[in-house]
């Protein structure tokens, strides 16, 4: 369930226990969640195989484990989580995993952006996060912090 922090109208926190939660609270950029750009982990969390792709309007996403676990779907580039095409003029974007684990059972990590130069003013941060498993993202074109 997505719990927002807050007045529901102005708040850009919540907190989800699920992969839908996750999924609907960071892609949606017109309805209940529009604001939402910091989610919380109540819980571990296991991808399905199925992308969280983030508009390009949400420009400054944290996800925030809260020391659980989150374990990535199987091998596919669409199985991760990443930005919308940002198009060509791109602001710069940013999309933070902290406090968290990762088992990531994905060549290209728990997060990823394709190969397209659009994506040159993304970064992927993670900070004190654990993982276990393969890479933990893919990211030709942009900026990656750790």
């Amino acid at each position: 369930m997505i719990q927002i922090i807050g007045e529901a109208e102005t708040s850009t926190e919540a907190t989800i226990d699920t992969f839908t939660d996750l999924k609907t609270a960071l892609e949606d950029d017109t309805g209940d969640y529009k604001n939402i750009v910091t989610v919380y982990f109540t819980e571990d969390i296991t991808q399905s195989a199925t992308p969280v792709t983030i508009p390009p309007s949400k420009t400054d996403v944290t996800i925030d484990g809260a020391f659980f676990t989150y374990t990535t779907a199987p091998d596919s580039y669409t199985n991760c989580i990443t930005v919308a095409n940002p198009g060509t003029a791109a602001q710069e974007i940013k999309i933070t995993m902290r406090n968290i684990d990762i088992v990531c059972n994905n060549w290209y990590g728990a997060m990823d952006c394709i190969d397209s130069n659009n994506y040159r003013n993304v970064t992927l941060a993670y900070h004190s996060v654990n993982l276990t498993g393969r890479q933990a993202n893919y990211h030709r074109y942009g900026h990656v912090e750790y």
